[in-house]
């Protein structure tokens, strides 16, 4: 056998150079490779923390809307609870204030019907009542300025409403009514009385005392007297300030 020269087996420099520089290109290619995963490695590391910022921004906003809409549906019930509140005060106060009109309606016609029921008593027709009126409201007429204190009991509406009405008739026939300026109403009057100054020059009031209970008898309406005022007093209803220069007095007293 022949020995193979030692030049033989030995790779060229263009072998070597080339292998070298194909080693070169798989080392850098595989580090471009390894570069590349762990780039893509990051990449997907930012793409799932950026969802999960996301996430966490859309959920704390979906809690910040669920928050001012449990906010704002507390402030509408608290709204509404208030208003339901002022409704139920208001339909009170309206019920309460329909009670009142119905009360104050019921007292305006209750006064109503005490005005007509006096009215009545006193002028049953004014167009032309019977003979007997017409005559003692003539006769009234005959005693004009003839002065007269007119007591009344307090505390009464329909005693009140009848003092108004005598009042005005004897005032259209030209009388001049008094009335206390102050005292006591302290005895136990009843019904209506007149009464009268004694021991005067003239009887002219007594008869104007006369006329005036002959009209009220006309209208039906029961009268005492005329009884003389106790001497040393200004009436017999109590210690009253009365005009001194009316010779007559009409007593309304307490009814029975």
């Amino acid at each position: 056998m022949h020995a193979i020269p030692a030049m033989a087996i030995q790779p060229s420099s263009s072998s070597a150079s080339a292998i070298e520089r194909a080693a070169n290109l798989h080392f850098w290619l595989f580090i471009a490779y390894i570069g590349v995963l762990v780039l893509a490695a990051v990449l997907t590391w930012l793409v799932w923390h950026s969802g999960n910022k996301l996430q966490d921004a859309v959920r704390a906003d979906s809690e910040a809307n669920i928050a001012a809409a449990r906010r704002d549906a507390a402030l509408a019930n608290a709204g509404l609870a208030k208003s339901n509140e002022e409704i139920a005060r208001l339909n009170a106060e309206s019920a309460r204030s329909a009670e009142r009109m119905a009360a104050l309606s019921l007292k305006a016609e209750e006064e109503r019907l005490a005005r007509v029921r006096i009215e009545d008593r006193l002028n049953r027709n004014i167009r032309g009542g019977p003979p007997d009126w017409l005559a003692a409201e003539a006769k009234l007429r005959n005693f004009s300025g003839q002065k007269i204190n007119l007591i009344a009991y307090p505390d009464d509406r329909e005693i009140a409403d009848l003092a108004r009405s005598i009042t005005a008739i004897l005032s259209r026939a030209g009388w001049i009514v008094s009335v206390p300026s102050g005292g006591t109403y302290d005895l136990p009057i009843f019904d209506i009385s007149v009464e009268v100054k004694i021991n005067l020059p003239s009887n002219r009031h007594v008869e104007a005392a006369g006329g005036l209970i002959e009209f009220l008898h006309s209208n039906r309406i029961a009268v005492g007297g005329p009884n003389a005022i106790p001497m040393g007093k200004e009436t017999a209803a109590g210690d009253l300030k009365l005009n001194p220069e009316a010779t007559i007095n009409i007593i309304i007293g307490k009814r029975r």
